[in-house]
């Protein structure tokens, strides 16, 4: 069937951390890694098409009415979003997809998969984070057949060379896919 919703590895920058001595000292965190779900066509109207974010995080989080602060420990937290531009934060700097979706698959579906991929914890060694996540909810789409059956270590690798490569000529067209080669 055509027009499936694609299955995206997203990488956005997060400023200065993505540059120079700190992109080499941060290594893939010097990205921000995330899950798109994405169609194949934008609607009409719109840039890139509307999509799912999947990620996690550690970012602060403010009550909109109270102004308190509800992550005070900065603590991993699983976030979704829907019906989202992803280029519309002006952070997105490459798509890599790595998969097709079938289209009885729900949204509610897919939140219930990734929901269930375990947070970055903060105590682990080596240092856990978004990557460890996206790269823990890719294995878990492949093992569901929603994704390509790759090995994730250099695919890891190759997509932080793909990142810097977008650094360099950053726009909407930084778009690819990726299949590696089977286990």
């Amino acid at each position: 069937m055509r027009n499936k919703r694609r299955v995206v590895i997203a990488l956005y920058h997060r400023g200065r951390l993505s540059l120079g001595d700190n992109r080499q000292r941060l290594g893939y965190e010097a990205y921000h890694w995330g899950i798109l779900i994405m169609p194949k066509k934008p609607r009409e109207g719109h840039r890139l098409p509307l999509s799912s974010a999947y990620d996690a995080t550690d970012i602060l989080l403010i009550d909109p009415e109270t102004h308190e602060d509800l992550n005070p420990n900065l603590d991993w937290f699983f976030r979704s979003q829907h019906d989202i531009d992803p280029s519309a934060t002006g952070q997105l700097i490459g798509r890599i997809i790595v998969g097709k979706l079938p289209n009885h698959l729900s949204k509610s579906d897919l939140d219930t998969i990734l929901a269930g991929v375990p947070l970055p914890s903060k105590d682990a060694s080596p240092p856990q984070s978004c990557v460890t996540w996206a790269l823990a909810a890719l294995g878990a789409l492949q093992n569901a057949g929603l994704a390509w059956t790759f090995a994730i270590e250099p695919f890891r690798d190759w997509a932080l060379a793909y990142g810097d490569r977008c650094m360099v000529n950053m726009g909407q067209s930084n778009v690819c896919e990726y299949k590696g080669e089977e286990k």
